[in-house]
């Protein structure tokens, strides 16, 4: 992904994100943060940027 305006993606896939076995604060963190987007934020910024 390249945050950049004008760039169009070859090829376009769902978002993951890859945490440690056991780090359970960081997928906290990362839930918080996703769960604190659902009011249309997230998917604003995906739409953005040629996000799924």
């Amino acid at each position: 992904m390249h945050v950049v305006d004008g760039y169009k993606p070859e090829h376009v896939s769902p978002m993951a994100f890859g945490v440690k076995k056991g780090n359970d604060a960081l997928m906290a963190q990362i839930n918080s943060a996703l769960t604190s987007k659902e009011d249309g934020t997230l998917q604003t910024i995906k739409t953005k940027w040629g996000m799924p």
